[in-house]
Parts: C-alpha cells; sequence; structure tokens
C-alpha cells in the first residue's frame, strides 16, 4: 500500500471507457469513427499472440486506443530496461508489427507503456530513474518514431517523497520531479502524439486547495495530458476499515464499488472531473476481482475472517 493520500491499484485492467468525449488538445491522427468516447485497452507483451486472448481475438471497432504493456524503465540510467518486454516490442518476428498494422487499419491508436515502480522507503529507485527522466523521454520518443506509433502512456507508481539533487544535494520532491519529466516528454513527442498517466484513484481528492499531498499532482499534470487513466480498482485495500464495514482487520470488499463505500467510482470521478475536464478523465475498469478463503462455516463467518492470502480471480477464469 502506498500512503493514503493515493490508494494503489496493482493490476491493470483489459480496458476501461472516460467519462465524457475524448480530449481534443492533442488528437493523434488515427481515429476510430464508430466510437463518440475513447475506449482504452491495455494488452500485455506475454500474450500478444495467443490466439485466444492475443490481438486476433479483439474487436478492434470497439477500441480507441491500444498500450503495449510494456517497458521497464532503468532507475539508474533512465533508459529502457532490455528485458523480455523490450525484447517482444522490437523483435520483427514478433506480433507487434501485426498489430500494429491491424490497429491502424481500424483508427486504432497504439502508444508504448513506459513502467517504474518504488515501493521501498525513500523510493530511491523511483528517485534516480526522475532525475535521469531526459534519458528516459529520449528513448520513449525513439521508440515512438521507430514504431511510427501514435503515443506513450507513462505507469509510474509510488509515493511523494523528498529527493536529494544528485549534484547539488538539494531537495526536491519527486511529485515536482514527475510533473518535469511529463512536461518534458509533451514537449519532446513528435506534434499530435497521445500522452496518457496512470494516477491513482484518491490521486485528484486529498489536497488542501491546490496543493496535492500524493504523487501526481493532477492540475499541474493537466495542461501536457490527454488522458488520465484513473486506477479506479484495488479500493477494498482502502475500505475495509471504514464504513459500511468498519472491520478491526483487513477484510473483503468490492475492488470497485460504484458507491455506498468510502472510496468508489461515483467518488473518483467527481473528485477528477472538479480539476480536470471530464474528456480527459478515463476511468479504468477492473476484469478481476479478489478471492479468499474464510474460517469457519462460511454461512456464518464474519466478514474478517479471511484465512488465506487474497488473490486477484481473472474475468476469464472466472
Amino acid at each position: 500500500m502506498q500512503q493514503a493520500a493515493d490508494y494503489v491499484a496493482s493490476a491493470k485492467p483489459v480496458a476501461f471507457k472516460p467519462a465524457s468525449a475524448p480530449s481534443a488538445i492533442n488528437q493523434a491522427a488515427v481515429n476510430n469513427p464508430r466510437l463518440y468516447r475513447e475506449v482504452f485497452g491495455f494488452f500485455y507483451a506475454s500474450s500478444l499472440a495467443d490466439p485466444t486472448i492475443g490481438y486476433q481475438s479483439w474487436n478492434f471497432d470497439l477500441l480507441s486506443t491500444v498500450a503495449y504493456f510494456g517497458v521497464h524503465v532503468d532507475a539508474w540510467s533512465g533508459v529502457l530496461v532490455s528485458d523480455s518486454g523490450l525484447y517482444i516490442w522490437n523483435n520483427p518476428a514478433s506480433a507487434v508489427p501485426a498489430l500494429i498494422r491491424t490497429a491502424h487499419a481500424h483508427g486504432v491508436k497504439v502508444i508504448l507503456t513506459l513502467i517504474m515502480m518504488d515501493t521501498s522507503p525513500g523510493t530511491p529507485s523511483m528517485c534516480a530513474a526522475l532525475q535521469f527522466s531526459d534519458a528516459t523521454v529520449q528513448a520513449a520518443v525513439a521508440q515512438v518514431k521507430a514504431k511510427g506509433i501514435d503515443g506513450i502512456n507513462v505507469d509510474y507508481e509510488t509515493s511523494n517523497t523528498t529527493c536529494y539533487n544528485r549534484r547539488t544535494g538539494a531537495p526536491e520532491s519527486s511529485q515536482s520531479l514527475f510533473t518535469a519529466f511529463i512536461r518534458n516528454l509533451r514537449a519532446a513527442l513528435p506534434a499530435g502524439s497521445y500522452l496518457s498517466v496512470d494516477t491513482y484513484g484518491g490521486s485528484a481528492g486529498f489536497r488542501s486547495g491546490s496543493v496535492y499531498s500524493g504523487f501526481f499532482d493532477i492540475g499541474a499534470l493537466a495542461p501536457y495530458v490527454d488522458s488520465f487513466f484513473v486506477m479506479a480498482y484495488d479500493m477494498e485495500y482502502s475500505n475495509w476499515d471504514s464504513a459500511p464495514l468498519n472491520c478491526p482487520k483487513f477484510c473483503m470488499s468490492p475492488t470497485a464499488p460504484l458507491s455506498n463505500y468510502e472510496f468508489n467510482d461515483q467518488r473518483v470521478s467527481a473528485e477528477y472531473r472538479a480539476v480536470v475536464p471530464a474528456s480527459k478523465v478515463l476511468m479504468g475498469v477492473p476484469y478481476y476481482g479478489r478471492k479468499g478463503c474464510v474460517a469457519g462455516t462460511p454461512s456464518n463467518a464474519p466478514p474478517n475472517a479471511v484465512a488465506t492470502s487474497v488473490a486477484a480471480d481473472g474475468y476469464l477464469d472466472a
């Protein structure tokens, strides 16, 4: 878990739909005329060629943007990590070239997800990655140009902490460094590129005036992004100790409740729309739920009686 200001999502959804029409500030040339709202989906590198769930099984007429998930950023250099994600992305014999051609033929944008996550105390890896972000910007833009894709999705997940400039030793917040990274990425991307940032469900709500306490400064990021992919799920990890459950320890509840619980989709949507245009708010839909075993007789088990570790159950498996 992150700090309370940013309750965290741990799994990507298959697709999501925003609250309003797509952003008009920087539309990519590719556009699906069959849709009047944006429908954005992530796809895993490892399953792209799978005939059951890979790109050949998708209905592209119901999509506007797909994001390759993804390539990792090396914390101590800012360049892309040479792991399986980057290998598949750059392998001409993989399904990536065919996916790009198929998507573009249907008017669907293709973007690349940059991944950096750090939940360790003081977030040293995130601080380093953000301080080397010039290299990340250069690498990301090179991929956009080389593949002829439509933009970048940024999935950086951490808490807001104090970093120390590696040259001067001066303190600087990871929040401000991330905003600068996104601003510089926008400036470097080709004109018309699509830029999306993945943010926590609580990011727009935990603020005092215009000051945000979490990692994402939604107001400061808004001028540079076409959309906020809101991770509107995993809310059970923030709702268990408040009404209507009031459990003494973690207990099961909906991963993305529409209402009723302290953190819910209606609240998240309203908090974001109070800060940025609805056209930039994309609500992440979780195609999974949580499961766990309870102690005692199930029909009489109290809600805090989860006796095993909690796991995610995907839509197809369920």
